[in-house]
């Protein structure tokens, strides 16, 4: 019986390690501050803002950064281009990328600062604007980071067992050109596309325009709202970027009427077609179950805590087994534990 007592609590610590972090994630790192120096822009919030600049002026301005660890830093600044990430909103590009947009304009006067405890600095820095600019807004960020600042993981874990955050901070930096311009979106393309969750429709937007946009998009399929209104939040002009919208039909057998508003400031883009599934779409949601078609696979979790469950109960029934079997032979626990008889 013991064998038994033991064998369950080996199977329920065993679910139970499963549960438990295999990597070590460290915190992100916030032993640094980035900002623009006092007085070097025209903007209300931490970023750089020049409005009403002609084409091939040249700019500047200053970056303070300043170190509030507790020990020496080592800050890389670089400039970044600025892009539209999924479903709207500003990303920027990762170190070592080649500058494709606004972020050559940006020349800096240093790539690495050392810092003492609590010490700061004022990095100076230039913004060309080519003579050809056109007028409209156009946008780039200065990352500052401190490489390897992140927690390393804990001692007795192997190679490829921690992973390093490191924090990132850019700071965006605009640039207004005076003239003609406009909001302008346009919705290139629409397709059924495959996700681990199932299916969704893929809407291709892009800024067209010359300024900054923000729109509202709405998606119909066969007349019925597929989502609710979703909020887009900036999109950089002379980017494009896909707005993921979940699929809202059970099956993938049929074509579908779609039809995709985006109102902007300024106007109303639209898209309209019918479409379905194709064979590599379909390929891919093999083993997807959609809502009111079948059982989907449950996440791992729930199987692993399922288990957890089933074999404390296994356990606790026993232990009470095992104690009731006991009281009525009247066995002493060491008698019970050396299997011998009288």
């Amino acid at each position: 019986m013991r064998r038994a007592l033991t064998l369950a609590a080996v199977a329920t610590t065993a679910v139970l390690q499963l549960l438990l972090p295999v990597a070590h994630a460290a915190e992100p790192s916030t032993a640094f501050v980035a900002r623009p120096a006092d007085g070097s822009s025209t903007a209300d919030g931490g970023w750089f803002l020049y409005d009403d600049v002609a084409p091939g002026a040249a700019l500047s301005g200053e970056l303070a950064v300043r170190n509030d660890s507790g020990g020496p830093l080592t800050l890389r600044i670089a400039a970044a281009d600025a892009q539209t990430a999924q479903q709207g909103g500003v990303s920027y590009s990762l170190p070592g990328e080649e500058l494709e947009r606004v972020g050559r304009w940006l020349d800096l006067s240093r790539e690495t600062v050392e810092l003492a405890p609590g010490q700061g600095e004022v990095v100076p820095f230039t913004v060309a604007v080519p003579g050809d600019a056109r007028p409209g807004d156009h946008l780039a960020g200065i990352a500052v980071w401190a490489p390897g600042a992140g927690d390393e993981p804990p001692a007795g874990e192997g190679p490829g067992a921690g992973v390093v955050i490191e924090t990132r901070q850019v700071i965006a930096v605009q640039v207004t050109v005076p003239g003609s311009a406009a909001h302008e979106l346009e919705v290139k393309a629409v397709r059924i596309a495959a996700r681990p969750s199932g299916p969704f429709l893929e809407v291709t937007v892009a800024n067209t325009g010359t300024l900054l946009t923000k729109a509202q998009a709405r998606v119909l399929v066969d007349g019925e709202p597929a989502a609710q209104a979703l909020q887009v939040e900036t999109i950089v002009p002379g980017t494009s970027f896909g707005l993921p919208v979940e699929w809202p039909f059970a099956d993938l057998d049929d074509a579908h009427h779609v039809a995709v508003e985006l109102d902007y400031e300024g106007g109303t883009a639209r898209w309209e077609g019918t479409l379905d599934a194709d064979d590599e779409v379909r390929a891919a949601l093999e083993d997807w179950a959609a809502p009111g078609t079948g059982e989907p696979s449950p996440p791992v979790v729930v199987i692993l805590l399922g288990a957890v469950v089933a074999a404390l109960v296994i356990l606790l029934s026993l232990v009470r087994w095992w104690r009731r079997r006991a009281g009525e032979l009247g066995s002493s626990p060491a008698h019970v534990d050396s299997g011998r008889s009288s």
